[in-house]
């Protein structure tokens, strides 16, 4: 024997931590990024009457969406308009394929029907209806996509 019994013990630990240590290297280089991806997101917007500027925030909104690293999309209910925007989201849908709009009369719950439609793992809800205009909502999109 050439080495005394301590001395080989202490070389068996080096090497099995050495080992450990490749493996945790391999996993942080090459499999952590196949196997752990991030969720998917649906943006759910609530709009009425916005006729003179949903065109802008959508294509504001859906170019951020493009340019993400994660899968987005975006889910608009329309809830009973009386102007033009309802056919400008049909349009805007026909361009993009991010884009899904839903039509209601104004006495439906707008969030009840469309979660369903929602195929992210998280759905962000924008309610431009009471809550925000469209430039604080495009600032809240653009916060959300630059934090994943």
């Amino acid at each position: 024997m050439f080495l005394s019994y301590t001395a080989s013990v202490i070389l068996l630990s080096l090497a099995i931590f050495g080992l450990w240590c490749l493996a945790m290297e391999c996993w942080q280089w090459y499999i952590k990024p196949r196997v752990l991806h991030l969720p998917s997101a649906s943006f759910l917007f609530i709009v009425r009457n916005m006729e003179q500027e949903i065109e802008q925030m959508m294509r504001g909104i859906l170019r951020e969406m493009e340019m993400a690293s994660i899968t987005c999309e975006a889910v608009v209910v329309e809830a009973g308009s009386d102007d033009l925007t309802p056919r400008i989201l049909v349009y805007l849908a026909g361009e993009s394929s991010l884009l899904k709009v839903v039509h209601l009369p104004r006495e439906e719950r707008p969030i009840s029907k469309a979660l369903p439609i929602c195929e992210g793992a998280a759905v962000y809800v924008f309610d431009l209806v009471n809550r925000m205009d469209a430039r604080e909502c495009q600032a809240a999109v653009h916060e959300i996509l630059a934090r994943r």
